[in-house]
């Protein structure tokens, strides 16, 4: 990975408790931001049933989210939160050369993830007084005792007119190898993969009879760590939810709110195959008004802030 130190980054401060909702809560006291936080039981049950006992694992801990934007999409998110006491999602519009970059940290341990070791590790404050039940609320309503937390992923999004044709965005993500070379946790982050696309007409007949495979999509051939399981083959991360994908889960994204942002467990394979449409910036993945793709925590956080906004 390349460092750029002239560049300047923006903070999004929205915790995620869950794959569908939003909450605003204290301030992560190591970063002077509020933390995404994934909510998962110890035994992983709120994952899909087809998710494996890999991504299970990593889903036992908590994932903490740190999402950072460059100037242009800083600019847009100041906008839209320029009345903090009335957020105005009609000005979610991101310029072409936006770039979205996402840390996501897991509770995990070694024992239960091996690649994890020699990684980089933060603590966390993810979870001060227990909303959402991600941990046992602190009686004195300070905080609950700090996360050691690995960093695992990191994901990219870039608003790219050169991808107009499929859906104006391109996304990639990192996982990180402690068996891979490197000198710094840093250099071992290892490419998942790069989507520009849905490929939405890869269905199971066309994947299962082997006469189709993800055209939109670049998957490392040379991952050892992580084998990225979005549904048919399409990228994902190693903390995702496997019944989506990068692109179709964030294409969701729009006011009012709509669909979730995966299809839900009993859909059918005709049923799913709406979520991998390519939605164009601007296009609404139902009816309603368009917003980008990395627009959707952004509006479902400014919604859970005030319910009488304009995200709303």
């Amino acid at each position: 990975m390349r460092t750029h130190s002239k560049a300047t980054w923006k903070q999004n401060g929205t915790i995620r408790q869950s794959d569908a909702e939003v909450v605003p809560r204290p301030v992560d006291a190591f970063r002077g931001q509020w933390p995404r936080v994934y909510s998962r039981n110890d035994k992983g049950t709120q994952l899909p049933p087809r998710v494996s006992l890999h991504r299970r694992k990593i889903a036992t801990g908590r994932i903490g989210q740190w999402a950072f934007y460059n100037e242009p999409g800083g600019y847009v998110i100041g906008q839209v939160w320029a009345d903090p006491k009335k957020p105005d999602a009609t000005r979610a519009k991101f310029p072409d050369g936006t770039v979205s970059i996402k840390l996501l940290f897991t509770a995990a341990l070694e024992s239960q993830v091996p690649y994890l070791h020699d990684g980089y590790r933060w603590q966390g404050n993810i979870d001060p007084v227990g909303y959402g039940g991600c941990s046992k609320a602190d009686p004195s309503g300070v905080r609950t005792p700090t996360d050691k937390m690995t960093l695992l992923q990191i994901d990219l999004a870039v608003r790219d007119s050169r991808a107009d044709a499929t859906t104006g965005w391109v996304m990639g993500t990192f996982v990180y190898d402690g068996n891979a070379k490197g000198a710094t946790p840093w250099e071992r982050m290892v490419p998942v993969g790069v989507q520009w696309g849905n490929d939405p007409a890869l269905t199971p007949q066309k994947h299962a009879n082997g006469r189709e495979s993800v055209k939109e999509s670049w998957i490392n051939p040379k991952l050892r760590c992580h084998s990225t399981s979005a549904w048919l083959g399409r990228l994902n991360g190693p903390v995702d939810n496997s019944e989506s994908a990068c692109l179709s889960c964030h294409g969701t994204a729009q006011t009012p709110d709509s669909s979730p942002m995966v299809p839900p467990h009993n859909s059918t394979d005709t049923e799913r195959m709406r979520w991998f449409r390519n939605v164009k910036t601007d296009e609404a993945f139902d009816t309603g008004r368009p917003e980008e793709p990395i627009a959707a925590r952004l509006l479902a956080s400014a919604r859970r802030w005030n319910p009488e906004s304009t995200a709303s």
